[in-house]
Order: C-alpha cells, then structure tokens, then sequence
C-alpha cells in the first residue's frame, strides 16, 4: 500500500462544521480535519447517501482523506459530512476489461452513531475509450442496501456479505488511523 495522501489546503466554513463525536469513529472525524481535503460532493451522490424523501437533493460540504490500495486502480476514500459528522467509507475499483471498455466500481458504507452499517451503496460506471483517449460513459447501475433509497427504488436488506464488506472497510481505516497516532505520539517526544 502506498501513502496516505495527505493535502493541507483546509479551508475553514465558519460555524457549519460539527463538533467531533465521541463514538467509535471519533477519531477518524479527527482525521479527516488535520489531514483531509474539502471538495462539495455532488447532488445526486449525497442524496442516495443520505435519502431524503420529498427534498430535492443537495450539494453538501465533506472532508476527504484517500489513500492508494493494492494498485494504481483501487482507491479507498474516508469521507466525512461536514455538516453531521457522519463518516463513509468509499472503496473504487477500475479495470479495463476490454481495450475499448473501462469499468469503475465504487463503493460506500455510511456509518450510523455507533459505528455500524447504516446504508450501502454500490454503483458501476461502464465507460466506452474513444481512439483519443476519452472516456465516455455508457451506463450506470446502483443499488443501495438499508435505509430508503435517494433513487426512489426500494433498497435491499443489508446482507452479511455487505456488513463484511463494511467491517473490512472500517477496520482499514481504524487501524491506519492508530498507525497515524502512534507515528504522530513517537515524532512529539
């Protein structure tokens, strides 16, 4: 695995970010405010991660930290909502099945309070390469698990292989989050 990626460019948003928690996951809150990255996530992602029934979904302000997986192709992404706290894992895999196919496969769990699965959600982009390079996309699919899908569709049940999928996500970040605080303990002395 390669290195954190660490971008120190915060920009502060005056009396809209929440305090850290103090759940299982509070130290990933913390995390994300010394070393992530704000960006706006887009409208319709926010709205299939946090459903909202009736309401028009919005941008909403998140914090980021990313870090390389087993290659150049898989990303595991720590997000955190600004305006909640409420943490997601993200993990996105590309492959190139074909010469002129590209294929991106992402991955969210957003934890509850207690540090447990809340929602899941999956979705594949299916791209076709044009003869210059450009990825176009040719299809989306998605599927959310737990709570009432943003899509309108009906969500499935949570299923061990999705709660497994989760814990392995959840355990990534909390060890690599001790890692950063023990590195963090040992360079103050």
């Amino acid at each position: 695995m390669s290195g954190l990626v660490l971008c120190l460019g915060l920009i502060a948003i005056p009396g809209a970010r929440v305090q850290a928690g103090t759940g299982p996951l509070a130290g990933l809150q913390e995390a994300t405010t010394k070393v992530g990255f704000d960006e706006q996530m887009p409208a319709k992602l926010s709205g299939l991660l946090w459903p909202t029934p009736g309401i028009a979904p919005k941008k909403c302000a998140v914090m980021k930290v990313g870090v390389e997986g087993t290659s150049e192709d898989d990303k595991r992404i720590l997000i955190e909502r600004v305006d909640n706290g409420d943490i997601v894992f993200a993990h996105i895999i590309t492959s190139k099945p074909e010469a002129d196919t590209k294929m991106r496969r992402e991955y969210y769990y957003r934890a509850n309070a207690k540090g447990g699965l809340a929602l899941a959600l999956t979705a594949t982009f299916q791209f076709t390469i044009t003869d210059v390079d450009d990825d176009v996309l040719k299809n989306v699919t998605s599927q959310t698990y737990g709570e009432t899908a943003g899509d309108g569709t009906q969500p499935l049940a949570i299923t061990p292989e999705i709660k497994a999928k989760f814990e392995t996500e959840k355990k990534f970040w909390l060890k690599l989050e001790k890692s950063l605080k023990k590195k963090e303990r040992d360079s103050g002395q």
